[in-house]
């Protein structure tokens, strides 16, 4: 790592990267409070099961099944078991939070709002993270303290590492658009199955758009096996996010249209729409 620098262009692009998902998850929530009115416990509780379920339980099986050598040593293959433990732990903590927390709502706008906490604290989460850690990883490497940060790890694993700062230490502002985007088209995908899996858990006869929630989640972070088996390059992989959220987003949205505004297995329903 002695041959890498952090450029100051890298570290204000970073940095401007983090503000910027922030301002527009921070944007999209109050724009969807000012519309509908919806009170600001359901961003919350979205945000908390999103990391009840995602940061915390899912890690419990997935991070031994992913130090497995066969799987470990295989990009596809742990692309694949994060998938599966991603769709299966976050769709589920949805159905549970629309079923406890959330019992008394049944207002569709309910499963946006929800949508917004919990795709808007990953974002918020994933890129406030990334951030910190190139950030600091960048001052340690430009003031000389590279082995602080290759101490625990192997020769190909300093190698892989050395070839990843190098990339971050060569971000320029045009280069930070493809991951805002992603943000952006995961943020729509979280909001789709929100509603999918709200209309699963207020009503039985919509009980099948849960395991079909699993699977549209599970499929769309497998886009990102593509990239890894060198199929599709990063700026591909990132226009097939964008398109795939975008389809499942226009196919929900027509579903949410024809919901009744109240959704539960009651018979008696609004049938108003936003």
């Amino acid at each position: 790592m002695e041959n890498i620098r952090f450029t100051n262009t890298a570290f204000a692009a970073i940095a401007l990267q983090a503000i910027l998902v922030i301002a527009l998850v921070a944007a999209v929530a109050l724009i969807w409070k000012k519309k509908t009115k919806q009170p600001f416990e359901l961003y919350l509780i979205g945000a908390v099961t999103f990391f009840v379920s995602a940061m915390v339980l899912e890690n419990i099986p997935k991070v031994p099944v992913l130090s497995l050598p066969a799987i470990k040593n295989s990009p596809v293959l742990t692309t694949v078991v994060a998938s599966v433990f991603a769709g299966l732990f976050e769709e589920t903590g949805r159905f549970i939070a629309f079923r406890t927390a959330m019992k008394k709502n049944h207002d569709k706008k309910n499963a946006i709002s929800y949508g917004i906490g919990h795709g808007g604290f990953e974002a918020l989460f994933l890129i406030l993270s990334t951030a910190i850690t190139y950030i600091v990883m960048g001052i340690m490497i430009n003031s000389g303290n590279t082995e602080k940060i290759t101490a625990d790890m192997d020769e190909a694993t300093i190698a892989l590492a050395t070839e990843q700062l190098k990339g971050v230490s060569e971000t320029t502002f045009s280069s930070i658009l493809p991951s805002i985007c992603e943000r952006i088209s995961a943020m729509t995908f979280h909001i789709s199955c929100s509603v999918l899996v709200f209309a699963a858990a207020k009503n039985k006869k919509y009980i099948m758009l849960y395991p079909i929630a699993i699977l549209l989640h599970f499929g769309f972070d497998m886009i990102s096996a593509l990239y890894l088996t060198k199929t599709v390059t990063a700026i591909q992989m990132e226009i097939i996010f964008a398109l795939v959220a975008f389809v499942i987003a226009a196919a929900v949205y027509c579903f949410y249209k024809k919901l009744p505004q109240e959704v539960s297995d009651s018979e008696r329903r609004m049938e108003c729409n936003v």
